[in-house]
């Protein structure tokens, strides 16, 4: 949890909200988050199936929301922009559910590590955008070990 919100602050910072953020501040944040990424990389297998679950619980989240037309705090939302975070948080769960049952490879890893991060620059930005190119690279990175693995090749 501690991983989480140091994420999502480094971003926060490294984006700089202000159009007036200093330079030093961005490469803290930037810092920051090069630190979570490599402490996120290590450690993969430990928290890998809690990402599941919790773009899982994201989901039921955003779907409450498209459906029910609110919130769960109450606030009104625009369906549209929550049916595309529903898609975009459906297509990252297609692409993580195999490693609920299996340890990532050193690249798979990275490209999860990836999307965590794009994941925090989705949250703070507010924008689609850098999930979407999380969940490309990690699925280029999942075709190109189908492509490379030979038990996995059809002849």
């Amino acid at each position: 949890m501690a991983l989480i919100v140091f994420v999502l602050g480094s971003t926060a910072v490294l984006l700089g909200k202000s159009e007036y953020a200093p330079h030093v501040h961005r490469i803290v944040g930037f810092c920051g988050l090069l630190a979570a990424s490599t402490a996120m990389f290590v450690s993969v297998r430990r928290w890998a199936k809690w990402f599941v679950g919790m773009l899982g619980y994201l989901i039921l989240k955003t779907a409450g929301g498209v459906f029910l037309g609110s919130t769960p705090s109450g606030l009104p939302n625009n369906r549209v922009v929550f049916l595309e975070w529903l898609v975009v948080l459906v297509l990252a769960v297609v692409m993580c559910v195999r490693y609920v049952t299996h340890a990532p490879r050193p690249l798979e890893a990275a490209g999860l590590v990836g999307l965590v991060v794009a994941s925090s620059f989705f949250v703070i930005s507010e924008s689609t955008l850098p999930v979407i190119a999380g969940v490309a690279s990690l699925g280029l990175i999942q075709l190109a070990h189908i492509k490379r693995d030979p038990r996995t090749r059809t002849t």
